[in-house]
């Protein structure tokens, strides 16, 4: 009798892999904000910030293309595409860290990194994320899902370790940097190795550059939804130099909010493949009803929580000389909320080759959002940076859900049947935060009632008919009701 591994569908494989990720993350970000004063957690951020963005780029254009690419495709025609995007993403990561290099030696980004050694480490980590990135890239449009799995938990579990070890060591910020490189080597590494054995890439051999065309567009709207991301936090960094506190006391509510939203990135490259599949705008419906239900009802009452108790889940979790961060927190929080659910949005357009759509407005909105946080940031510090990024977002949202709309001919009946479930989706949000507010009347924890609250919440989801039950479940129960009855009888 042979053993068989348990088949993982792949959204919940890629959930699982995100959540873990997540949960990483949230830990790391924690044991740092104990670990260093608010000032080197600052700019611990502003490093990881520089990377994220470089990162989110570096993702975008050769790796999307290249995902969208290969699905379906094997041996030899899958080879040369997955060779001539890593060496298009490798060249394309030397030249952001040269200008980093630049940037810093000059003296834009001095205030940022704050020394040499850690613009080096910056720098020196980009090419590696460029390796790991086409590694995923070409795993996800194998459609080989375990794969990419693998490659994000090895990265963010050795980045961890390794930056957590070395602060603990007394490294500091420089310490916890270089976890970031070390993780990317070791997931680097790896994904070579996956590409070689698993997909049958070699290294060497012909390659095909990707259409750069096809590329810029991916480019654009990536660096648009990166700058949208991480523009309130560089401001912040570097239009603040007499206090270095500010910009940890953000990170740490950055840390908090920011979490739900990586969590609905874990559905995102399953939707790309998919909705390439599909191929047309006006089919993809489904898929991002799909996306944005999940969203709606188990990621945006995280955000709720947090908009609604900052003060309790940041003396929860941090130290308290973050305590200064709850009022950002709360606002942050309810700015993420609009990007989660604009995330759909915006991976159907790129899927479906419309990926120039995000880039005009994403890139629009965050050249009016930099020359707004350079005008309040000095006056409105952190809230001020907070209330320009909700507002940057919303607007975000806004103009790409009704272009989707516009452009993949949403009928006035779907309209309709959206309008329905959202009159009831905050309905059942209202009677969660009733029986939330009325258990803290009573004294206890804002947080624990929230969690109190959480099985009413399901309850009147399910009965809204806003949370399906999956049919195996539903049979699973007829057949114990009819148990029940023969029983009874």
């Amino acid at each position: 009798m042979s053993f068989r591994w348990p088949i993982i569908p792949p959204g919940m494989l890629m959930l699982s892999s995100f959540a873990g990720s997540s949960v990483i993350n949230y830990l790391f970000g924690l044991a740092l904000g104990w670990l260093l004063i608010p000032g080197d957690f600052g700019l611990l951020a502003f490093s990881q910030t520089a990377l994220l963005i470089g990162g989110l780029v570096l993702n975008s254009g050769f790796t999307w293309s290249l995902a969208a690419a290969i699905v379906g495709l094997s041996g030899e025609q899958r080879a040369i595409r997955v060779r001539g995007a890593l060496a298009a993403n490798v060249l394309a990561a030397l030249a952001l860290g040269g200008l980093l290099l630049l940037l810093f030696s000059t003296g834009p980004l001095q205030d940022g990194f704050e020394s040499l050694a850690i613009t080096l480490l910056v720098a020196l980590t980009l090419p590696l994320i460029g390796v790991v990135t086409v590694a995923r890239a070409a795993c996800q449009g194998a459609e080989r899902f375990g794969w990419v799995a693998a490659l994000q938990l090895t990265e963010v579990g050795i980045k961890a370790a390794s930056g957590v070890g070395f602060a603990l060591a007394g490294y500091g910020a420089l310490g916890a940097i270089g976890g970031f490189t070390i993780g990317s080597l070791v997931a680097a590494a790896l994904g070579m190795l996956i590409n070689k054995r698993v997909l049958k890439v070699r290294l060497f051999g012909p390659l095909q550059w990707p259409a750069l065309g096809a590329a810029g567009s991916m480019f654009g709207a990536v660096i648009g939804l990166a700058l949208l991301l991480n523009l309130d936090l560089t401001a912040l960094k570097l239009l603040s130099q007499l206090d270095r506190a500010q910009a940890g006391h953000y990170q740490a509510g950055l840390l908090l909010a920011n979490t739900p939203f990586f969590l609905m990135t874990a559905l995102m490259p399953l939707l790309f493949t998919r909705a390439s599949l599909l191929g047309d705008l006006a089919a993809t419906h489904t898929l991002v009803g799909e996306a944005l239900q999940r969203a709606l009802l188990f990621l945006i009452p995280i955000e709720l929580v947090l908009a609604a108790a900052p003060g309790a889940v940041l003396s929860l979790l941090f130290p308290a000389n973050y305590a200064p961060g709850a009022g950002t927190l709360r606002v942050l929080a309810l700015g993420n909320c609009a990007i989660i659910v604009m995330l759909p949005f915006t991976n159907v357009f790129q899927a479906t080759h419309q990926a120039h759509l995000v880039a005009r407005i994403l890139l629009l909105v965050t050249a009016i959002e930099a020359l707004i946080l350079w005008v309040v940031v000095p006056i409105g510090h952190g809230l001020g940076a907070a209330l320009v990024f909700m507002s940057a977002t919303t607007v975000s949202l806004l103009l790409l859900a009704s272009i989707y709309a516009l452009r993949s001919r949403l009928s006035w009946c779907a309209i309709r049947g959206v309008v329905a479930w959202s009159v009831r989706y905050l309905a059942a949000l209202v009677l969660w935060g009733s029986t939330a507010a009325i258990i803290c009347s009573a004294g206890v924890d804002p947080i624990l009632a929230a969690l109190i609250a959480g099985p009413a919440y399901l309850g009147v989801a399910l009965s809204f008919g806003l949370l399906a039950v999956p049919e195996r479940l539903r049979m699973s129960a007829a057949v114990r009701w009819a148990a029940r009855s023969r029983r009874s009888h």
